[in-house]
């Protein structure tokens, strides 16, 4: 019989206010305390909650959470969809900027999407209440998933090298594996006067 941690575990999130703001109000959990992420306060978890073009917070809070050694899941949203994941823990799987950088190998607009990283314009499309709370319902169940799995309950995280896209129009759920990206400068920094070597088959 499966047994229910006791201990509260805190969860820090941060990303778009709004966004903060309402997953505040609807996340409530026995086992799961969430509050506005303070970086100089110390969680057991983060939860990263933008919108899609808010490209530089997220690479700006990607690089803050990877240093701070602490796992933590990133929920992105556009007006009818939203991205669940990576499940990132610091030095073992793969980030949130290797999940941009993957989007722009593999995307013919690469290019054009690079040019949100700099932009200090932030997006603040409206997100229906509904897509919301699918999204941040999954979410709380994935860092339960991850509690269980730490206090031995024998569950494999779902979002570890993962990425889950729902897409409200289609009704659907796409599964897409995301391994550590080799031109993720968060997860492989280069050191000053290193050597990149390709080789080629």
């Amino acid at each position: 019989m499966q047994k229910f941690p006791e201990d509260t575990y805190k969860v820090g999130v941060l990303g778009d206010g709004d966004l903060v703001k309402y997953a505040l109000k609807k996340l409530t959990s026995g086992v799961l305390k969430y509050e506005r992420a303070n970086l100089k306060c110390s969680y057991d978890y983060y939860l990263i909650l933008t919108r899609q073009f808010n490209r530089k917070k997220q690479l700006d809070i990607n690089e803050s959470l990877f240093n701070i050694d602490k796992p933590y899941i990133s929920l992105i949203f556009e007006p009818l969809t939203f991205s669940a994941g990576p499940l990132t823990i610091p030095q073992q799987t793969s980030c949130l900027n290797c999940k941009l950088t993957s989007e722009e190998e593999n995307n013919y607009y690469g290019n054009f999407l690079r040019l949100f990283d700099d932009s200090e314009k932030e997006s603040s499309e409206y997100i229906p209440e509904e897509l919301l709370d699918l999204g941040i319902n999954f979410i709380n169940l994935q860092f339960l998933k991850q509690v269980l799995q730490e206090t031995g309950q024998a569950i494999e995280p779902e979002l570890a090298q993962t990425i889950m896209e729902y897409s409200l129009l289609d009704g659907v759920w796409i599964e897409r594996q995301l391994i550590k990206n080799s031109r993720c400068e968060i997860c492989f920094p280069r050191n000053e006067g290193s050597q990149i070597f390709e080789v080629k088959l």
